[in-house]
């Protein structure tokens, strides 16, 4: 009875979602439901269907609570949502209170961890890189900075056996990095090309996002790699 009073009688304004294709769709319906030619009732949808949110970011399950995707186990047709005021904050795009101030803490971790790396002497630095591809899952086939001119780690990857080749430098100019993208033009052509550096020269960021395949790795992207494979407090050891 309760499935049926809502399909017939929830507002206009009222928000219907469902679960596909790994996501939340969402929409509102027309009012009254219409009958089919073959008896059935309808209630169209006012618009259509949309699995984005507000700011147009897809609504993916994996980016759900678990308290919410549990309702795709519901045995009937129709239910209320108990995470209502989670879902509409969702679609509108909105974040939490909590995770606002989530967000902002990791800015702030970021920020300080970003200073502890640029701090590092040189050959801490190329310690750090080295522990940071080994934490990402790539095995260390060369002698650190002792692989080949330019060239300051040798890398596989052990599930796909991609090799990669890593330029570790603590300041680079743009001169540096062009150096390396002729060094790397010259080696082997099946390596994925890294070039990692704490204190880059003005516009060498820029410069580098335009060089194709090649992994421009800079300071800001380094402080969450600290974070999130728990670097931080070895970078804060070498600080202390």
């Amino acid at each position: 009875m309760t499935q049926l009073r809502l399909f017939y009688e929830a507002p206009p304004e009222t928000i219907w979602i469902t679960f596909s294709e790994n996501a939340l769709w969402w929409s509102r319906s027309a009012s009254p439901p219409a009958v089919s030619d073959d008896g059935s009732k309808v209630r169209a949808v006012d618009g259509e269907w949309s699995c984005l949110d507000a700011e147009g970011n897809v609504l993916s399950t994996d980016r759900l609570r678990g308290s919410l995707l549990a309702t795709m186990g519901y045995r009937g047709t129709i239910c209320k949502v108990k995470e209502e005021g989670y879902v509409l904050d969702k679609i509108a795009g909105r974040t939490s209170p909590k995770a606002a101030a989530a967000e902002q803490a990791r800015s702030q971790l970021i920020e300080a961890t970003r200073g502890l790396i640029e701090d590092l002497h040189w050959n801490d630095f190329e310690t750090y890189a080295d522990l940071l591809f080994r934490e990402a899952g790539w095995k260390r086939l060369g002698v650190l900075g002792k692989t080949a001119k330019n060239i300051d780690l040798e890398l596989l990857s052990p599930i796909t056996g991609e090799k990669a080749l890593v330029q570790v430098k603590s300041r680079a100019s743009k001169k540096t990095f062009l150096d390396y993208v002729d060094r790397l033009n010259g080696a082997d052509a099946a390596a994925r090309g890294f070039f990692v550096v704490h204190s880059p020269d003005e516009g060498l960021e820029e410069l580098a996002a335009g060089s194709g395949d090649l992994y421009f790795i800079g300071p800001d992207r380094l402080a969450e790699l600290a974070i999130d494979y728990g670097l931080v407090n070895w970078l804060l050891e070498k600080h202390a």
